[in-house]
């Protein structure tokens, strides 16, 4: 399927956009273009499901293309973009691994040759050796029929420990996320440090180094997670469904949730509701999966408590 205008109109368009000169027909063709993207993402899923099927121990999370506003917020946030083709996360998908960094690497590279294009490898970026406030995981930048997707793979370890973060992140500073400086209390400075020293532990035990036996390790970090839980203060694309969301990040509120069985329709229920004054200062955000229950495995910080995804963290250690 051809995208709905050329790279040279997505350039203009893109530069109207970050100069804050855009046309009411300038978001309608934006819209147009995260539209495009979405479909392609759910062509990349679907295959990506079948993958994980075949090897039988990971398994795909929701697709997600990025909203109108979080869209916006990264063209201010890197002006070296010039063109939103340049973004590698407008359209991404997260694979979870049980099993090994082993399963973890194999699959990676599975994913990153089934999924790209003739002629165009994917690009490899290790966040285990180089993570980002502790954040580890193994990210693709895949290009498939002209459209750049981020593919996230995870063990089941790095991403309960994300989801932890992710939360926190929603109540401290949504910048802690892209490594940017966020004025923080003291209390929420030992949560961050807390946070750091579980990944770290969790690092070490999937390297197969630890310098204890592994049961040690496992309550070493449960009994770490026992201080984020009280922080100071504080398949396949067949018969799927698309849930729109309205969240409050500060509070951990979910506002609005409505489900509807064609992700199209979906998506533009996402751009009436971004445009509502009163959702002005949420996040508005469109999942999609087979049912309710995968959608809070993939995304538990719209759906959980900091306590509870802390707990869920805790378990994955315990079962390790």
């Amino acid at each position: 399927m051809a995208p709905p205008i050329s790279r040279n109109q997505l350039k203009k368009l893109t530069q109207r956009l970050r100069a804050g000169t855009e046309t009411p027909q300038d978001l309608h063709a934006l819209a147009d273009v995260l539209l495009h993207y979405r479909q392609v993402l759910e062509r990349a899923y679907a295959e990506a499901a079948r993958l994980c099927a075949e090897v039988q121990h990971a398994e795909p999370m929701a697709p997600r293309v990025k909203t109108l506003k979080t869209t916006m917020e990264k063209l201010h946030r890197q002006p070296g973009l010039h063109s939103l083709a340049q973004i590698r996360d407008l359209a991404g998908l997260r694979v979870v691994v049980h099993g090994s960094r082993t399963d973890q690497d194999e699959l990676a590279a599975l994913i990153g040759a089934e999924l790209s294009d003739a002629g165009r490898p994917p690009k490899l970026i290790d966040r285990r050796a180089d993570p980002r406030s502790g954040y580890r995981a193994v990210h693709l930048e895949v290009g498939r029929e002209g459209v750049l997707i981020e593919v996230q793979v995870r063990t089941t370890l790095q991403h309960r420990w994300a989801e932890v973060f992710e939360r926190t992140a929603d109540r401290l500073g949504r910048g802690l996320r892209y490594g940017e400086q966020v004025p923080l209390t003291a209390g929420a400075g030992v949560l961050l440090s807390t946070l750091a020293e579980i990944s770290e532990i969790i690092d070490t035990v999937e390297r197969g180094v630890d310098p204890v036996p592994g049961h040690t390790v496992r309550a070493e970090i449960v009994r770490v997670l026992a201080r984020v839980r009280q922080p100071p203060g504080a398949a396949t694309m067949t018969n799927v469904i698309h849930v729109v969301l309205v969240y409050r990040r500060e509070a951990g509120e979910l506002l609005v949730q409505e489900s509807f069985a064609d992700g199209d329709t979906a998506m533009r229920r996402q751009f009436e509701l971004e445009r509502v004054p009163e959702y002005a200062d949420t996040e508005v955000a469109v999942l999609s999966a087979d049912s309710e229950q995968t959608l809070r495995e993939t995304h538990g910080r719209y759906f959980f408590t900091a306590a509870e995804l802390a707990q869920r963290l805790t378990d994955a250690v315990s079962a390790a």
